[in-house]
């Protein structure tokens, strides 16, 4: 196996790990277990900064091995590659470029829930400061306290 070829496995692996990240991250902010919330950050870190050092590599490999370092770069090193090894490497970068595509929809989902958290804590907050007018409501609609002006009044 040449070293592009590793790369591109290498990176596959990466964004497997970076995917089941993502996807306890995401359970994370549904249960609302921001400690949990706060590893799983950290771990993203550190698989996004191997990441771009495999890219950065992945570069280098294609521009040492004569290609430009793009799509284009890319699809020449494949189609220079024996018939047999060109299929398995090219099915390794579909593979990796659809790995690609879901931790790209998985991290956007999981930004637009922690806005959500972020502005539906907020709201919590001004009615429990009192900076918002409003009052506490139970499950079937009907009103049950008025929300404290101060902590004086809670």
């Amino acid at each position: 196996m040449d070293a592009l070829a590793r790369n591109i496995l290498d990176a596959g692996n990466l964004f497997d790990s970076l995917e089941t990240t993502l996807l306890a991250q995401h359970r994370h902010l549904l249960e609302r277990d921001m400690a949990a919330v706060e590893d799983d950050t950290r771990q993203l870190k550190s698989y996004l900064a191997r990441i771009r050092s495999n890219v950065l590599l992945r570069n280098q490999q294609l521009v040492a091995a004569g290609f430009s370092a793009d799509e284009t770069g890319m699809q020449d090193y494949l189609n220079a590659l024996p018939e047999k090894r060109r299929i398995m490497v090219e099915q390794q970068w579909r593979e990796l470029e659809l790995k690609v595509t879901r931790c790209r929809e998985i991290n956007s989902v999981n930004g637009r829930l922690q806005g959500r958290l972020r502005s539906v804590t907020a709201k919590l907050l001004g009615l429990i400061w009192g900076q918002i007018p409003g009052r506490a409501y139970n499950r079937f609609g009907q009103i049950v306290i008025e929300a404290p002006k101060n902590l004086s009044g809670a």
